[in-house]
């Protein structure tokens, strides 16, 4: 477990974390039905359905075409503590990468992931023997970050524990996941307008974290990924990473909230997660 603490003044972000609880830290990520873990674990691997049960499986084609409901339900069927990854859990990698790679956009320091010009997903397991991150340039092989493959590219991944509602309400929950009871979800900021673009300034607080708020940057100059918050009617739930063809808007910030709680996409998939 670590602790993690946004601020921003009118220049910068700021993104710290310690080792222990400092005044203004937060232990947000390993929060689950609101009680804290020592760690979590994130599949390492795009997911695959077997049995109705969603797994983390070297050698499988992802699968795809599923509503986050659904996906939902398949990682939950493995037992007590396991989800489809939830917002929470991903706000904390997306900060180790950060401080390990010390730069906004991925797709140039760590790779660019199987993301250019292709048709189709591909299996899993292309990346088990090239280390913990591995990239490359071509937009034609697979990357990973800390063993997770394709933490962008090949397969957009459903994300739980955030939505948005058809008045703007930007809601997370750290557990009781669901499409239809959004109690155990707490407002964090309203914004009745839709948000798209290149991310240049976003939520930058511990339940949120990179969400967009603004939209005018470029795929090189400020978080160089692409974002959403849309707004309509019936709310909108979020994906992340990019997917086989989506090229440069693909990276670690890549989160986009804009798909109806009934939509499933081939080029969507899950990941699984325990959580304690």
């Amino acid at each position: 477990k670590i602790f993690y603490k946004f601020s921003k003044d009118s220049s910068y972000y700021y993104i710290q974390i310690a080792d222990e609880q400092e005044a203004g830290y937060s232990d947000w990520a390993f929060s689950y039905k609101g009680v804290v873990k020592d760690k979590f674990y994130i599949g390492a691997y795009c997911g695959y359905t077997t049995s109705s049960k969603l797994r983390s499986l070297s050698g499988k084609t992802p699968t795809v075409s599923q509503t986050l409901n659904t996906f939902r339900t398949q990682a939950q069927a493995n037992g007590a503590g396991y989800e489809q990854i939830p917002l929470n859990k991903l706000i904390l990698l997306q900060i180790l990468y950060l401080i390990m790679f010390k730069n906004r956009n991925g797709q140039s320091v760590l790779g660019r992931g199987y993301v250019d010009g292709n048709s189709a997903a591909v299996n899993t397991g292309a990346t088990n023997a090239k280390g913990r991150c591995w990239g490359e340039t071509t937009g034609k092989l697979q990357m990973c970050f800390m063993n997770i493959e394709d933490f962008w590219g090949n397969l957009y991944g459903w994300i739980d524990g955030y939505y948005i509602d058809a008045s703007g309400n930007r809601k997370a929950a750290d557990g009781n996941f669901s499409d239809s009871d959004f109690s155990s979800y707490t407002t964090v900021s309203t914004n009745a307008s839709s948000v798209n673009g290149h991310i240049s300034k976003i939520e930058c607080n511990e339940k949120l974290g990179f969400v967009i708020t603004e939209g005018s940057g470029s795929e090189t100059t400020y978080f160089c990924d692409y974002g959403s918050a849309y707004v309509g009617s019936g709310g909108r739930v979020p994906n992340f990473g990019g997917n086989w063809s989506g090229g440069s808007d693909a990276g670690p910030f890549r989160l986009t909230c804009t798909d109806s709680l009934s939509n499933s996409n081939t080029n969507a998939g899950g990941r699984l997660a325990f959580c304690g």
